[in-house]
């Protein structure tokens, strides 16, 4: 069976205990600005660690250890650096970075980790891109939780 979008395969055992979440629309950032990327479709919630109200972060219910996923791609040509972070309680946690031309008019970029989490760790997907002067989009951005 394969979990959720860590691609991980479990051989036996219980089902997937993941939350995961999208936003399928573009997400318009300003260069040199970190943005906190607010979701609006969620494809799985069987932790309960996703609210509308607080759409731009999933909240731990119960301490152990978790799989972190942060992924989405950016419209349009990236010439310096474009960065996703993955954040724990506000301070990076991981961070995939971009720089030089991609030589295409799109880049996704996917940021995963495994760590031990405490009830209530607060995780965002926070994005940023360099290109003085551009305004690019991220599209298609997914943040996921899965209990390991």
């Amino acid at each position: 069976m394969s979990i959720g979008v860590l691609g991980l395969t479990r051989v036996a055992g219980p089902t997937v205990a993941e939350t995961r979440v999208r936003r399928p629309a573009g997400l318009v950032v300003a260069a040199n600005t970190l943005v906190k990327v607010d979701f609006s479709t969620v494809d799985a919630d069987a932790l309960g660690a996703f609210s509308a109200a607080a759409n731009t972060r999933l909240t731990v219910p119960a301490p152990g250890r978790y799989g972190l996923h942060a992924s989405g791609q950016w419209s349009g040509r990236v010439f310096f650096y474009s960065m996703i972070f993955l954040m724990v309680n506000d301070a990076a946690l991981a961070e995939e970075l971009w720089s030089g031309d991609n030589g295409s008019d799109q880049l996704k970029q996917v940021c995963n980790r495994a760590v031990q989490l405490a009830a209530g760790d607060r995780i965002e997907m926070v994005v940023r891109h360099t290109d003085t002067g551009f305004t690019k989009t991220m599209t298609n951005a997914t943040l996921a939780l899965v209990r390991l």
